[in-house]
């Protein structure tokens, strides 16, 4: 089994991580001194993503609206600055 996993270091725009199979988990880990921003969608609003301070991590799942389960995605979109790492779990 392969591990996807990426770190990269953020530059303040929305940065977007790309993995070869989509799935409905990544843990995203926040190891720089700022708030970073994940989300879904691309050019999310602050409002509409998951909000990670600094030095934390957290599992971020994709869903609906409705929260339906099922949902699965190989694309997940960072804005912060900092170094990052993104897990598909």
């Amino acid at each position: 089994m392969t591990l996807c996993l990426r770190r990269e270091t953020l530059n303040g725009t929305c940065q977007t991580f790309t993995f070869d199979k989509a799935r409905s988990e990544f843990l995203v880990k926040n190891l720089g001194e700022g708030t970073i921003f994940v989300a879904f969608e691309a050019n999310a609003s602050e409002a509409r993503s998951i909000k990670i301070p600094a030095k934390y991590g957290q599992v971020c799942s994709c869903s609906n609206v409705e929260g339906t389960t099922g949902m699965v995605s190989s694309v997940i979109y960072i804005t912060g600055t900092g170094e990052v790492e993104v897990q598909q779990l």
